[in-house]
């Protein structure tokens, strides 16, 4: 019999990914989330959606219901399928066995969370696995990150200031010149302390997805970025296949003895496909269908190691699939026209398979697999059409119902001894 299913969340992408993967082998799921109509609910696959409150605003609550909805419901694999993997990890510190003895929650320990966490952290752990990466200084007040870009302009680098333990591109400046530097300084950063400061690296942007178990490679796929969206997420990609990347892989889960789901975004410097350097990473899987379509089932692969099946030889995926995500589309498009006959054009495009759409298929909304997952799609491309400046206010309200947010991160923090 096919085990009980229960995903961490409801309303990300990623989570919406993995019930179409999941669905489309014959898995059906439960979700949590703090509405019952979230994102991933319109799906034939998906069997009850759990009430909980939202990781940013009650993590403790959120954690309470998890537990009891695992114990009493018999759930057998706990999937988290967001940033709720940290809080799990950290429930663990305390209770190797949470949320029971009866639910396998495929995660690292929060040890190794900890060594990827935030960009610092990973700088130092890709070093130390012999992984490229841009030169990274980390810096706590307006005058470090002056003196720290100054540094970098004067050997005739640009760089990139992030916030050290931020996600995407919400905080994420480029310093190109002297002049800018000096409006940085004028202004302050406003991100949030620490920060760090990168060397900017030029070449394409794309990202790799992996399994683990106990250190071991199961399968592994990469993408590039063909269209960016919203804070930095992809709206049109296309997959690679990057040896070297596959061995940068290997050679980190086995530094980490990672547990399940990562995933890395590196820049290629020139376009040299021998020469990925890594700026990011992602504690579970993200975005799975362009895998799923390139032969590699990383969902069913992180249930087999839940579950401690063996799943065989490692499994890599094919290039040359193009895939779109519509929703993200729609969005940047709103965002960046405030137009209401650019967004229906858009949503024509994509429809027509136009323009930069040409080739792909959609991961978000599969129709022809599932048909309730238009509904979602429709009516969001109805309240752009009413106001497409409210754009940025859906998508700030749906990262607020799934990301962990300064509380949930605290929570973990306090619950694992690290302080945050």
């Amino acid at each position: 019999m096919a085990p009980k299913i229960l995903l961490s969340e409801g309303s990300s992408l990623s989570a919406r990914e993995i019930v179409t993967v999941l669905g489309r082998a014959g898995r059906a799921v439960e979700l949590c989330a703090p509405l019952r109509r979230c994102f991933c609910s319109y799906s034939q696959w998906v069997r009850r959606v759990h009430v909980l409150p939202a990781t940013s605003s009650d993590p403790a609550a959120y954690l309470e219901g998890v537990r009891a909805i695992c114990r009493e419901g018999r759930v057998e694999v706990l999937l988290p399928s967001h940033e709720q993997a940290y809080l799990f990890a950290a429930c663990r510190v305390r209770d190797p066995s949470w949320p029971g003895a009866a639910t396998a929650v495929p995660i690292a320990p929060f040890s190794a969370f900890r060594r990827i966490q935030t960009k610092s952290a990973l700088a130092d752990t890709l070093a130390a696995a012999g992984l490229p990466h841009p030169p990274t200084r980390v810096v706590r007040s307006d005058g470090e990150l002056a003196f720290a870009i100054a540094g970098l302009l004067e050997d005739g680098r640009e760089c990139v200031v992030k916030m050290d333990a931020g996600t995407g591109s919400a905080h994420q400046l480029c310093v190109r010149s002297r002049a800018e530097a000096d409006a940085l300084a004028a202004r302050g950063f406003g991100g949030g302390w620490p920060a760090i400061v990168q060397a900017r690296v030029g070449g394409p942007l794309e990202r790799t997805q992996a399994v683990f178990s106990g250190g071991r490679l199961l399968a592994a796929h990469g993408y590039r970025q063909l269209q960016p969206g919203l804070s930095g997420g992809d709206v049109v990609k296309e997959s690679v296949l990057r040896p070297a990347v596959i061995a940068h892989l290997g050679a980190l889960g086995a530094h980490l003895r990672w547990h399940g789901g990562l995933s890395l975004d590196y820049i290629l410097e020139g376009g040299d496909p021998n020469r990925p350097v890594y700026l990011d990473a992602n504690p579970r899987l993200v975005e799975p269908v362009n895998a799923y379509l390139g032969g590699v089932d990383l969902p069913g692969r992180l249930l087999d190691v839940a579950l401690g099946r063996d799943s065989g030889a490692l499994a890599v995926g094919r290039a040359g699939i193009r895939t779109r995500l519509g929703i993200p589309g729609l969005m940047e498009c709103a965002v960046a026209t405030a137009s209401r006959a650019a967004i229906a054009r858009e949503a024509w495009r994509q429809r027509l398979r136009r323009g930069s759409y040409a080739g792909t298929e959609e991961e978000l909304n599969p129709g022809r697999w599932d048909a309730a997952a238009a509904v979602p799609y429709i009516g969001l491309l109805a309240m752009l059409l009413w106001n497409p400046r409210q754009a940025r206010d859906i998508n700030r309200m749906v990262v607020d119902s799934f990301a962990l947010g300064p509380r949930g991160y605290a929570h973990a923090g306090a619950l694992a001894g690290t302080g945050g």
